[in-house]
């Protein structure tokens, strides 16, 4: 298969580098799915993790079936999900407060 070359690539990569693992994120979109994919197709240790923040559910939603896919297809593959929504608003929340007073002074 054609996409061999790419798997036989990040396999090498992952051997020179002397990392045994990798780590994508997986956000419901093309590039990652395909990433993701050819990662696990390597048979290394694969993390894929989800990381929302204020997601549109559908994207959410492909982001997990995806994952689920993954899991049910390769051994080597460990899901995570992270809701970064708190982590959001409180950053954001410091902007504001940040910007009001720059704006005041």
């Amino acid at each position: 298969m054609k996409y061999t070359f790419i798997t036989n690539w990040l396999r090498d990569y992952s051997k020179e580098a002397n990392d045994k693992t990798f780590v994508i994120g997986v956000s419901g979109g093309i590039d990652s799915a395909v990433t993701s994919t050819l990662c696990a197709e390597t048979g290394a240790l694969t993390y894929v993790v989800s990381l929302p923040i204020e997601q549109n559910k559908e994207e959410l939603s492909r982001a997990e079936s995806h994952i689920e896919w993954l899991c049910n297809k390769y051994e080597n593959v460990v899901p995570l999900q992270f809701n970064l929504d708190e982590v959001f608003w409180a950053f954001k929340n410091v902007f504001e407060k940040e910007d009001k007073l720059a704006l005041a002074n």
